[in-house]
């Protein structure tokens, strides 16, 4: 209703900027339309009548002004005006006329509209055919005035109060044996119960937002009153929004598929959820929403195969996103995830890391794409682990013999072939521990290793053991005294030993650091960190 207000209100603006030619006639047909609008047909009539000397061609969208147009159709609406005063066979001319002209019959709404009216005139003149008396008799002047007040109520909206007149009317008649005025009041009464009937129906149809419909039903009323006014009104205008509306869902339904023709889904799939939200129940959004999941799973399927797996994943996820819950998207995802998987095996292989590509490959051993492949780089991983277990075996026994030059070369060797082998580590950390107890381990591996006691393993013993045999020969005297010391503080804190005499030992070695020595305090405890502080700072080493 607001909707329907305010386009009214913006066409009765229309004289203000129309040139003088124009606004001539346009204010004729602006007036008939107000006119009809309040059911005062006479004032249609002859502004219409008006309207179409000046400007006789009818046209669908008509220019006014600008961007206003309207649908002029002045020879249907005066057979409207003619049929709600009675006057069928003027009414019948202008259906006639309206009929004439070719170009304004395109207009599907219009030539329903049309049919109805000439149907409606043509009921209305059997029954009056019907209805009209041989010699018809003059009605009592006293009846007459009865059955005129009952149009009177009648057109106020108070349609028991003319419904009780026109049946006391009809009985007084039928006292009198006057059948004229009997005969008028039954018309009258049959009429307003058909009219009656009709606005029932026509509500009904209105609530079912059947608009076309209800305003057939509404055609039919005869005796035109409030409610009937009203109802039209309201229907009209309902019947204006609900056009609109469907006008902006065909234009939506043609932007999803051009968005589907240029492949761009996720744009059309939120743009279809949009609509479903408004207009779910209408059978084109089944139809387009399975069309758009059916090309998108097809995209996903031509991405997948393409090796495009990321592309093919996020269209999956679109899908599932849209509500798509068949079993190929499911299958579709499986198998996208065990190419990737496949991917991931590769790439380990490739660069020798067969401990992390084997559980991606046992999984793989089913799948009918890469179980052939999968079985046979398990077999390649079971021999290459069988040629590591020979060869650590054999730089274990260098070791050991502490043949340390061909130990350290077959090593590396061994950790070019397999770069991602957790024995590797074992074997490097057997040969340094060799090479110290033999004492054929460089100065400066001394220091190495000791901070990989301290930092990696937290074995602050042996480490204490490599920070002593730096300090026998070693250039970096400071930096071996700092962690020697703070080993011996860790191990005061962690073995709880008050008569130990750690805490002694880690005063001694603090006191030997230059002053100018600034220690590295990442990762070094705060407690350990404070005793460092507070012993360089004191001119004397503090009591325990």
């Amino acid at each position: 209703m607001k909707r329907a207000a305010l386009i009214l209100w913006s066409v009765c603006l229309v004289s203000a900027v129309l040139p003088a030619a124009e606004q001539e006639w346009y204010k004729y047909w602006d007036d008939a339309m107000k006119a009809k609008a309040e059911g005062r047909w006479g004032d249609v009539v002859e502004n219409l009548r008006i309207a179409i000397r000046k400007e006789p061609e009818p046209k669908r969208n008509k220019k006014i002004h600008s961007n206003i147009r309207i649908d002029y159709f002045p020879y249907y609406w005066l057979a409207e005006a003619y049929y709600n005063q009675g006057k069928y066979e003027a009414a019948e001319e202008y259906i006639g006329l309206s009929e004439s002209w070719k170009e304004i019959l395109g207009d599907e709404d219009f030539r329903h509209k049309l049919a109805d009216l000439k149907s409606a005139v043509g009921s209305a003149r059997d029954r009056q055919a019907q209805a009209r008396p041989t010699v018809p008799a003059p009605l009592d002047p006293e009846m007459q005035h009865k059955l005129a007040e009952g149009e009177e109520r009648l057109r106020s909206g108070d349609l028991n109060g003319a419904r009780h007149l026109w049946r006391q009317v009809q009985s007084d008649a039928l006292a009198r044996q006057d059948s004229t005025t009997a005969a008028e009041a039954e018309r009258r009464l049959k009429e307003l119960a058909d009219d009656e009937q009709a606005l029932s129906e026509a509500q009904r149809l209105f609530g079912a937002e059947k608009y076309d419909e209800a305003l057939a039903e509404l055609q039919k009323i005869k005796r035109l009153h409030g409610a009937a006014q009203e109802m039209r009104q309201r229907v009209s205008a309902a019947s204006i929004e609900q056009k609109t509306e469907r006008r902006v869902f065909r234009e939506r339904l043609q932007e999803i598929q051009d968005l589907l023709s240029q492949k761009k889904y996720g744009q059309a799939l939120a743009l279809l959820r949009g609509i479903a939200e408004r207009q779910g129940t209408q059978p084109e959004v089944g139809v387009l929403r399975q069309r758009l999941l059916g090309r998108m799973l097809e995209e996903a399927q031509t991405r997948l195969e393409s090796g495009e797996l990321e592309a093919a994943d996020g269209l999956c996820r679109l899908l599932e996103d849209g509500g798509a819950t068949v079993p190929a998207v499911s299958a579709l995802r499986e198998r996208i995830a065990a190419a990737q998987e496949w991917r991931q095996a590769q790439s380990l292989l490739n660069a020798k890391r067969y401990q992390q590509a084997k559980p991606l490959l046992y999984h793989l051993r089913e799948d009918p794409r890469f179980g052939a492949d999968a079985v046979q780089h398990l077999d390649d991983i079971r021999q290459a682990e069988n040629r590591l277990a020979q060869r650590t075996g054999e730089i274990e026994q260098m070791i050991t013999a502490q043949d340390f030059e061909t130990a350290e070369t077959a090593l590396n060797a061994l950790a070019q072939d397999y770069p991602g082998a957790g024995t590797i580590a074992g074997l490097q950390q057997s040969l340094r521990q060799g090479r110290a107890e033999s004492g054929r381990l460089a100065v400066e591996e001394y220091l190495k290793e000791g901070l990989r006691l301290f930092f990696r393993e937290g074995d602050y013993h042996k480490a204490t053991f490599y920070f002593d045999t730096y300090l026998e020969k070693g250039t970096r005297r400071d930096l071996a005294l700092f962690f020697r010391a703070m080993s011996q503080i860790y191990l005061q804190y962690l073995e709880g030993d008050k008569n130990s005499d750690f805490l002694e030992k880690a005063r001694r070695d603090i006191a030997q650091i230059s002053p100018s020595f600034e220690p590295p305090r990442r990762w070094i405890a705060g407690k350990a960190l404070k005793k460092f502080d507070e012993w360089r700072g004191a001119d004397q080493p503090a009591d325990e």
